[in-house]
């Protein structure tokens, strides 16, 4: 059986990341860009699977990510969507600091009740077979960028208000 670092919760990655603990526990957005590069390098060529789905926007200053049997190439930038319990391997990356790396991790729990939690498996790009991160134009990762400044945000502000 393969050794495989599981991250359990949203709490769990900021701890490995070494940042501030999420203002939410369901759901975070973490920029890549500032993260502490021993923390990065910590984690090279370690198997990695998270209780939670990912949504990340990378550029690789060098290295890459290794997800299921396939390399994927963020040197330009890309898109990358990953599920719970699907294994991913940093190969000796490191994040391009000029530009604004982000990730959306979110717990299955957050979408509990709603109509997309019986349909978030059928969408194909959570699952393995779907190889290639999708590459994006300058405007579609602005436009992008700016809807998960928004999502962050709003969970910040919805922590905020659960607190009070």
């Amino acid at each position: 059986m393969e050794n495989v670092f599981k991250i359990e919760s949203i709490s769990m990655l900021h701890d490995v990341m070494k940042i501030a603990p999420p203002k939410h526990p369901l759901i975070s957005v973490v920029n890549f860009s500032s993260l502490d590069q021993e923390a990065v390098a910590s984690m090279d060529n370690v198997k990695v699977a998270s209780a939670f789905y990912g949504i990340t926007l990378k550029q690789l200053k060098k290295g890459s990510l290794k997800y299921g049997r396939n390399r994927l190439d963020f040197q330009e930038g890309s898109l990358f969507c990953s599920s719970p319990d699907q294994i991913s391997v940093f190969e000796n990356a490191r994040f391009n600091e000029s530009v604004y790396n982000w990730g959306l991790f979110f717990h299955p729990d957050l979408l509990h009740g709603t109509p997309v939690c019986s349909k978030i498996s059928e969408y194909s790009f959570w699952k393995y077979e779907a190889n290639e991160a999708l590459h994006l134009s300058e405007d579609e990762k602005q436009s992008l960028s700016n809807i998960i400044d928004s999502i962050k945000n709003e969970s910040n502000y919805s922590a905020r208000r659960s607190t009070d």
